[in-house]
């Protein structure tokens, strides 16, 4: 759809071009204004996406069998999911293309790189569980708090 967009917009300018359209009257154009509506809406779709999305991880491997992450690590995720920056982002965007079945595929800028944590790691200790509800509790005591 991207793609079809971009080709949708090439031609559309060309097609400008060749009646000697000024710029002005350019900016103006009803039907390369709506291209350009649609190509924004595609680039928020796909910024949505990647932030709600993320790849299989630990990915598959060579053969497409599932990996896990290894005893003693961790995967943390934090609680706002689009206003995080936890374990599955970096702290750098890179260009990721749109699907890997196309060589000549659109990229778009991203920070979706998870990672894991070793156990040894980690500093601290549970001092209370709130989330599920169902099992608010806090860690040496016996039972489930309840107010």
């Amino acid at each position: 759809m991207i793609k079809n967009c971009f080709g949708k917009l090439i031609v559309r300018n060309a097609e400008l071009n060749l009646s000697g359209t000024g710029t002005n009257e350019r900016n103006r154009d009803e039907i390369r204004t709506e291209i350009l509506t649609e190509a924004e809406k595609l680039y928020l779709y796909s910024a949505l996406n990647n932030s709600r999305n993320m790849p299989v991880f630990p990915p598959n491997d060579a053969d497409n069998n599932p990996q896990y992450i290894p005893a003693g690590n961790y995967f943390m995720m934090g609680d706002n999911r689009f206003n995080s920056l936890d374990m599955r982002h970096s702290y750098t965007d890179r260009l990721i293309a749109v699907t890997a079945f196309d060589p000549l595929s659109v990229t778009y800028r991203s920070n979706v790189d998870p990672i894991y944590v070793s156990k040894n790691r980690i500093l601290g200790t549970t001092a209370l569980r709130f989330w599920p509800p169902s099992r608010f509790a806090v860690p040496g005591h016996t039972g489930t708090v309840v107010n």
